[in-house]
C-alpha cells in the first residue's frame, strides 16, 4: 500500500477520529461495519494509532454477545492490552 500525505483536511479528520473524546463520545452510535471503515481511512491515511484509539473507543459501546469489537475489552485488562486487541484485530481484519 502506498500513502501520500493527506491534506491538511484529512489530517484533521484523522485527529478528531483518533481522539479519544471524540472516539469514546461517537464511536458507539455507529455501527461495527461503519467503525471499520473508518479505522480503514484511519490506516490509509497514515495513522494506525487513530485507528486504534477509534475502534477502542468504538467498543467502549459494543454488547458482548453481536458485536465484533467487544472482546478488546473481555476480563480486567489494562488499556495497553485492550490498544493491542484493538491492533491484533486491525491486523488481522483491516490491513
Amino acid at each position: 500500500m502506498t500513502t501520500t500525505e493527506p491534506s491538511s483536511s484529512l489530517a484533521a479528520l484523522a485527529h478528531l477520529f483518533g481522539d479519544h473524546a471524540t472516539a469514546s463520545g461517537a464511536g458507539s452510535a455507529f455501527s461495527c461495519e461503519q467503525a471499520d471503515l473508518i479505522a480503514g481511512a484511519l490506516i490509509e491515511l497514515g495513522d494506525v494509532r487513530a485507528a486504534v484509539r477509534w475502534l477502542v473507543g468504538h467498543a467502549e459501546g459494543d454488547d458482548y454477545e453481536h458485536d465484533s469489537h467487544a472482546y478488546f475489552f473481555v476480563g480486567l485488562l489494562s488499556p495497553s492490552q485492550v490498544d493491542q486487541h484493538a491492533l491484533g484485530y486491525i491486523v488481522e481484519n483491516l490491513l
